[in-house]
Parts: C-alpha cells; structure tokens; sequence
C-alpha cells in the first residue's frame, strides 16, 4: 500500500476485511517502528508466520527487545496509516508500510506477470502486493441474496481451488495478476457490491479460533 494511493471509497475498503495483517508492536496500542535510509517503516505481514519469523530475529539482534505480534483487518489499517502518514507528513517526513506477501505467491504473481510479457524489473517496481482473479473472473453465488459475487483472490492456491471446482466441461480460464491498488481502484469505480475478496487462509484460521471460544463460552456465531 504506497503512500501515494488516493482513498477509495469506503465499500471499497470494506472488501479488505477479509484480509488480516500481523504487525510488530510493542504494546496493542504502540506500533514497532523501524529506520530505513530516514523513512519509517511498519511492515505489515500477511502471513502470521512471516511475522513471528520477523519478531524472532528482532529479538535475536536487539538486547531487550520486548514486542509482540497483534493483527488489524487490511480496512482497519486504512484510516491507522492516514494518521501516521498525515501526521509525519507535517514534520517533512515519511512513514510506508510495505506488504510482505506470502514468498508462494510472490512467486507464481512473477511468473504469471513474466510469462504476459513483463521483465523482473518492471514486476519489482511496480507490484506490492499481487491479487489473482481470472478472465473470465469466477463469480460465486452469494449467500444473502444479493446476486452472484465476482471474486479476487489474495492466495493462489485458493483461486487454483476454485478453478478446479468450475462444473465439468468449462474451460479453464486465464489466471491474471493486480496490484492490490488496482484492485481497490477497479472495485471503487465500478458497482462495488459485485465484488468479494475470497478470505485469506489466516483470516479462516482466526475466524474458526474465534468461532471455537464462542461454543466453549455457549455463544453461537
């Protein structure tokens, strides 16, 4: 997410919710803050993994590190880094909270982009966290009511999988890559309520611990 994008609209930024990131922090309400070249960073993990693997080699390199890792809904992060990036904004500096993607789908986004005709070099610089969807796009029908969803995709193996389930005789559609920008941009001027983002594997992780600790406490979800 870069520090130049212009805010979508809220129905937009609500498909994020599906997402969530794992940030370093000292406390829950205290962010760790990292120097690089003067620019502050905040990396913002989309695999829990990744983040205690960050977490463990902080603790290695700094006597006395004390932090932790907590989590925030890519949605929630929005208005989080308006108000970091308003408020260095106004002492001439700049805070960017880099996405560290999941290495797999780093991976496959490269060799999708590379095999439509893109050098590594123009991937590197212009793609910060890859979406997967397909031409044409999968829609899934919705649970509410409201009419068939036509859905993105943050892991590909989760769009592989729905592929793989098309009824027997459909031909296999093209995989493409986004930006998540992109993808936020596309959904924001277009009618957003066509849109879903298929739940990341850590967000049907949480969502299953979080339905656990409900049936032991006798609360239905």
């Amino acid at each position: 997410m870069e520090s130049t994008l212009s805010r979508p609209s809220q129905e937009a930024i609500d498909k994020l919710r599906v997402i969530p990131v794992f940030v370093i922090a000292k406390s829950p309400t205290e962010l760790y803050l990292s120097e690089q070249d003067g620019v502050t960073v905040i990396p913002l993990y989309l695999s829990k993994q990744s983040a205690d693997e960050a977490l463990s080699a902080y603790s290695k390199a700094i006597p006395g590190f004390d932090a932790s890792i907590v989590f925030f809904t890519l949605d929630k992060m929005y208005p989080l880094i308006e108000s970091f990036q308003a408020e260095y904004a106004k002492n001439s500096k700049q805070i960017v909270f880099p996405i560290v993607v999941r290495q797999e789908n780093t991976d496959k986004a490269y060799e999708i982009l590379r095999n439509d005709g893109f050098s590594d070099d123009q991937i590197r610089e212009n793609l910060a966290m890859p979406m997967f969807y397909t031409d044409p796009v999968i829609t899934i029908d919705s649970t509410d009511g409201s009419g068939p969803k036509k859905i993105l995709f943050v892991d590909y193996l989760a769009l592989q999988e729905a592929i793989d389930n098309l009824p027997s005789g459909t031909e296999a559609p093209r995989v493409k890559v986004a930006n998540l920008d992109e993808v936020v941009d596309m959904i924001s001027s277009s009618n957003s309520s066509e849109f879903e983002i298929y739940p990341t594997p850590e967000f049907l992780s949480l969502k299953k611990i979080h339905e656990a600790q409900l049936e032991l406490s006798g609360i239905s979800f």
